[in-house]
């Protein structure tokens, strides 16, 4: 046994001593206070064995890589299907989610979490296995910059454009955008729900675009420092996205306007951030993303304003509080959403059979102004059944997320679930062993940097709308490495 393997075994050693303590720990906790354990408790522990273990193995590999998707998903898999549920077995919390008794399913729903997060493992491990022994010539190779052209820069401004366009006529639909941005700013109502009349993800995720624009330029720009003109216009192409999603209360658009040139950033770069920055940073990102869905809530923001409170002093001073409400409160509601999804799939007959996964993606953002008549989608599907309403996400309102298990598990029942999350685990560590043969290809880049940000909010809100706003991202910043590669080829060619 040479030393590389000595190394692995020991790292992993210690990774699973440090879990079976962790485990431990939790057992000794619901003994202490007089808890049941019941199948779904030993379900989420061996999710959480499952999911952090190969973190701690790349932590003592020295090997963690924030931007390797198996990273996030596994903590948002271990977040959503361990620590939920052990928190909701030792706050006795089990019996009903909103007003449906769940507790005949729970457990149920814990094991469907256990196998979905043991089978990404597979799937990711058995790629990752293949390409192990592949050579990687490439691999210290950073990306070059490509000739910036008039074109380009005019290219990054039309979808900008573009971007804003789409919204204006998004919140200008039923005739005055000033008053439903002042609706907006006082936070979700059903008042803002009524004024949107052109109900068409393509219009109300729009400002996507102008992230897009951010990355085209940070690709093309290469490892050199960037040009005054290109900070200025980098910083103002994701600051659009995040102030107006952020006067939406919509996190999971900011999350990938920032975040995505940010990681394109770093892999351009070949770097990664250090561990100490990460350490220090994630709390902080976390406390601030985590106030986003109180300040969407109606009048929160006028609340903070006589309160003569400022955002940044809401947040420190109820850290614990919002610690609280992501651990027990709707963030992580996925486990309990699920239970009532398997209770209202009893039959063969209540099942979508690929609906879930594939039918909403052009159904969903279709305009209902144009298209009065389309069918429901799947998710609104899923909360008739087992509500009798469709989404409504304004204050109070009901609209929760059933996770991408919960999106597989609609389809095809626990098949579904093991293969569906197989293929995940398999797409993502193919993305990552193409990006590691060729660090400078702009391509992998692009889609790594798309799928490790939006891949934790596949697994969070489910397959279906997520993957879509995958797309909405990707294709346009694919579109505009095309042509930017296209005006680069033709300059040289000229010369």
């Amino acid at each position: 046994m040479n030393n590389k393997s000595i190394q692995y075994f020991s790292s992993l050693s210690l990774s699973l001593l440090i879990v079976m303590i962790a485990v431990l720990i939790s057992l000794l906790g619901a003994y202490e206070q007089g808890l049941n354990i019941t199948n779904g408790f030993i379900y989420a522990l061996i999710t959480i064995c499952v999911a952090f273990t190969p973190i701690l193995l790349r932590v003592f590999q020295n090997e963690l890589n924030v931007f390797e998707p198996i990273v996030l998903s596994m903590v948002m898999l271990g977040i959503l299907f361990g620590i939920r549920p052990i928190a909701m077995y030792f706050a006795g919390e089990t019996e009903y989610f909103l007003w449906y008794p769940i507790s005949p399913y729970l457990d149920q729903a814990v094991f469907l979490g256990m196998i979905g997060t043991v089978m990404f493992l597979i799937g990711y491990l058995g790629i990752s296995e293949i390409y192990s022994n592949k050579s990687n010539n490439k691999l210290n190779r950073i990306l070059i910059a490509d000739r910036k052209s008039t074109g380009m820069y005019l290219y990054c401004f039309s979808i900008f454009l573009l971007s804003l366009i789409m919204f204006y006529l998004y919140i200008s639909a039923s005739g005055s955008a000033l008053s439903v941005l002042q609706m907006m700013y006082s936070g979700r109502s059903q008042e803002l729900v009524d004024s949107l009349p052109l109900q068409s993800e393509y219009f109300s995720v729009a400002p996507i675009l102008s992230a897009c624009a951010a990355v085209i330029l940070i690709v093309s720009n290469g490892d050199k420092k960037f040009s005054f003109l290109d900070s200025v216009l980098i910083a103002f192409f994701v600051l659009f996205p995040v102030v107006i999603f952020l006067l939406m209360g919509v996190r999971r658009f900011i999350i990938p306007s920032v975040f995505i040139p940010l990681v394109v950033y770093y892999l351009v770069r070949n770097k990664k951030p250090r561990l100490k920055n990460l350490f220090i940073l994630a709390p902080l990102i976390f406390l601030l993303l985590s106030v986003v869905p109180y300040l969407r809530t109606e009048g929160a923001r006028t609340n903070l304003q006589e309160s003569n409170s400022g955002l940044i002093e809401h947040v420190f001073t109820n850290a614990g509080k919002h610690v609280g409400r992501f651990i027990l409160g709707h963030d992580t509601e996925m486990v309990s959403a699920l239970s009532v999804e398997i209770g209202a799939l009893k039959t063969a007959k209540d099942y979508y059979y690929g609906r879930a996964v594939f039918g909403d993606l052009l159904l969903a953002p279709i305009p209902s102004i144009i298209f009065p008549e389309k069918p429901t989608t799947a998710r609104d599907g899923m909360l008739v059944d087992s509500f009798g309403m469709k989404c409504n996400a304004t204050e109070g309102g009901l609209c929760p997320d059933f996770s991408v298990i919960g999106t597989f598990y609609q389809d095809f029942w626990y098949i579904g679930v093991s293969f569906g999350m197989l293929i995940i685990g398999s797409i993502s560590a193919l993305m990552w062993q193409k990006y590691l043969l060729n660090k400078a290809s702009s391509i992998s880049i692009v889609v790594l940097s798309c799928w490790v940000v939006f891949l934790p909010i596949i697994i969070r809100a489910g397959f279906m709308p997520a993957f879509a706003w995958f797309l909405y991202f990707l294709m346009p910043s694919l579109i505009g490495l095309w042509v930017s590669k296209k005006i680069s080829n033709n300059k040289l060619v000229n010369c």
